[in-house]
């Protein structure tokens, strides 16, 4: 018995020894002792004793004690840490989202564009607060982590609660392996501006932002949108390298500082600036974030460009990864990263310098999104048309699309609309063409979701974002005001 509680108090001490935790002794050796007691007791009195796992009540313990620290201070058990790192290599198993924790709630920073989750409608700001019927109110990162991943093919079941909406969303999701690829587009604007999506800051950023940069500067680009709504971050490195590609060399990028507000690390810019002379406007959203606001922050102090939409999410702190001895490891918050003009913006976010209003999707448009019918539609029929000058689609899609819904997915307008206040107010009047009113009203918005699925299963997702970015408003406005309009 005193083996096996010596065992266990070895393993503490031995964990903080490898992430160097300064305390008094006298406060760490009657801690550890109040420990010892514990789980003594446990031993010597738990009615069924074979439950007394060492492993599993190590690795509880571990979890209690980095549970009282910030929401990205968490301890990965080896399993948890083979999906953690498959994230930031660029393929894995799951849904498509990337999270975080504020006040007891999982937060979704982004959703990634093409996968399930995308497809599905979910965004950022949405909180997850049900997995497959069960509450995840409080739950940590690393346990959502566990019940949205699973075998590909498998469905789940989130529920969402979503600013604005008084019941909870439910999205039934398949999971399937998610590629993230950096770049998911670029290309033209107009015969000097270019345009380049940056989903992520993972380790292909650098290489496929240069590329991309190159070719586009061959068709003539002297202006470029960068487009980082929706983008949770990655790597800080990432973040600097691509800066150093617009920054004059010997300014400030980025800093972090530690305890005691210690400087750690500054990074310069160091490079010879092969794009310093070109023009940049920043898209940024609530869903911007982490390294992404390493790069707006840094364009924004440094008056290199503007940044045009709402503010950004505001995860400005920095972790670093202690592996411990039997391939689990603990991912600490070790500093705070700062901006050139020493802002930390952690909890913060970045303002951008021109706003655009962030326009909610209508309610009648949610139901459709989630259950998936525009993608359903266009995988069915995508070759039952044409795509034209100006993307033109030939014929009309929409009215086929209307007929979809009535007559081969049995989708009842009165039923699935009856909750948006201006149905309900129709239906109660008695007027007769209600569904066509109510159809006008969102048609606008359903044609572009229905051909932007079409354009890019008949030709491909780059052919896709040309098209919605020409009813993009933040697109227009950074065009605009790089052309030299006003605001």
């Amino acid at each position: 018995m005193k083996k096996k509680t010596w065992y266990f108090l070895l393993l503490i001490i031995t964990l903080l020894m490898s992430i160097n935790i300064i305390i008094p002794l006298n406060d760490f050796f009657a801690d550890l002792s109040l420990i010892n007691d514990a789980y003594h007791v446990l031993q010597k009195k738990y009615v069924e004793p074979d439950k007394l796992e060492d492993k599993k009540i190590t690795y509880e313990a571990i979890r209690g004690m980095v549970k009282t620290l910030d929401e990205h201070t968490v301890f990965m058990d080896p399993e948890q840490k083979k999906i953690f790192f498959s994230d930031l290599e660029g393929s894995f198993g799951g849904v498509g989202i990337q999270i975080d924790k504020r006040d007891n709630y999982i937060v979704v920073v982004s959703a990634i564009e093409g996968t399930p989750a995308y497809q599905k409608g979910i965004r950022a700001g949405d909180k997850i607060v049900e997995v497959d019927g069960e509450s995840v109110v409080g739950i940590s990162i690393d346990g959502i982590m566990r019940k949205l991943r699973g075998e590909i093919g498998t469905e789940v079941k989130i529920g969402i609660m979503r600013e604005g909406v008084e019941e909870i969303i439910d999205f039934n999701i398949k999971r399937a392996k998610i590629e993230i690829p950096s770049v998911t587009a670029h290309f033209m604007l107009n015969d000097d501006t270019g345009y380049i999506r940056l989903s992520q800051f993972n380790e292909t950023a650098f290489d496929q932002t240069l590329e991309s940069l190159k070719e586009l500067e061959s068709k003539g680009m002297k202006k470029i949108v960068f487009d980082l709504r929706d983008n949770p971050g990655g790597l800080l490195e990432m973040a600097y390298k691509i800066s150093n590609l617009f920054i004059e060399n010997g300014k400030s990028i980025v800093s972090t500082k530690g305890r005691d507000n210690k400087l750690l690390e500054e990074k310069i810019a160091d490079s010879n600036t092969p794009f310093k002379d070109v023009e940049i406007a920043v898209l940024i959203n609530d869903g911007t974030a982490s390294a992404s606001e390493i790069f707006s922050g840094a364009i924004k102090d440094l008056k290199r460009g503007i940044l045009i939409g709402q503010k950004s999410y505001g995860k400005g702190s920095v972790q670093k990864i202690y592996p411990l001895s039997d391939e689990s490891s603990i991912k600490v918050t070790v500093a705070y990263y700062f901006t050139p003009s020493g802002k930390c913006v952690d909890k913060k976010g970045i303002e951008p310098d021109y706003e655009v209003v962030k326009k909610e999707m209508s309610y009648q448009m949610l139901e459709l999104v989630k259950r998936d019918y525009f993608s359903k539609f266009a995988e069915k029929y995508h070759k039952n048309y044409e795509i034209g000058e100006n993307f033109e689609i030939n014929p009309n899609p929409y009215p086929d699309f209307i007929n979809f819904l009535e007559k081969e997915s049995n989708f009842d307008f009165k039923d699935n609309f009856i909750k948006d206040e201006h149905i309900r107010e129709l239906l109660a009047n008695n007027v007769e063409n209600w569904k066509n009113l109510m159809l006008t009203k969102i048609k606008k918005e359903l044609s572009q979701r229905l051909n932007y699925k079409l354009i890019t299963l008949i030709k491909n997702e780059m052919e896709g974002r040309k098209y919605l970015s020409q009813n993009d408003r933040y697109i227009d406005k950074a065009e605009s005001i790089l052309a030299g309009g006003k605001e």
